[in-house]
């Protein structure tokens, strides 16, 4: 009896550690599916901003969401793997942002002072775009960028 009560602890035991080791596993694989790459930088005019870049599906959902603030001269970038309307919102926002939408490097359109307090405003691009930068809210009106504005992106294949 005690020699049985013995074995279903252990296999209970081994249980838990294989479910403890899927459930570690499974978090790692997530965030490093969600890590940002090495810091860009994107000149626009006389502005140069400094750059993660998100790739993957899972990093365009996340975004800035859950960040205390963003530096003054950095951004995001969301680079696609095709032209297509894009759509963005502001979940889980804690500051404003400008969300520059670009096409084979020319702004297409600029939603300024996209409100951080409202999760269900969409902001859509005006047209296909596979480049979207969002910034601090109010930069694209301090350097007067406009659609048709062209960027460089440095040290950035991709």
């Amino acid at each position: 009896m005690k020699f049985c009560q013995a074995k279903i602890i252990f296999c209970l035991a081994i249980s838990a550690l294989v479910v403890i080791s899927f459930v570690f596993s499974l978090q790692l694989y997530l965030k490093s599916s969600q890590r940002l790459s090495e810091p860009i930088f994107i000149q626009i005019k006389d502005m140069t901003i400094k750059a993660e870049v998100a790739t993957s599906p899972q990093a365009h959902y996340k975004g800035l969401s859950g960040r205390r603030d963003l530096c003054s001269d950095c951004g995001l970038l969301f680079v696609f793997p095709d032209n297509q309307i894009r759509s963005f919102v502001m979940r889980d926002m804690n500051f404003p942002l400008d969300i520059i939408f670009i096409e084979k490097g020319v702004i297409k359109n600029i939603s300024a002072s996209a409100n951080q307090n409202d999760p269900n405003t969409i902001y859509f691009s005006q047209g296909t775009a596979d480049q979207v930068l969002e910034i601090n809210a109010g930069l694209s009106t301090s350097y007067s960028l406009v659609p048709g504005d062209e960027i460089k992106i440095k040290n950035y294949e991709n």
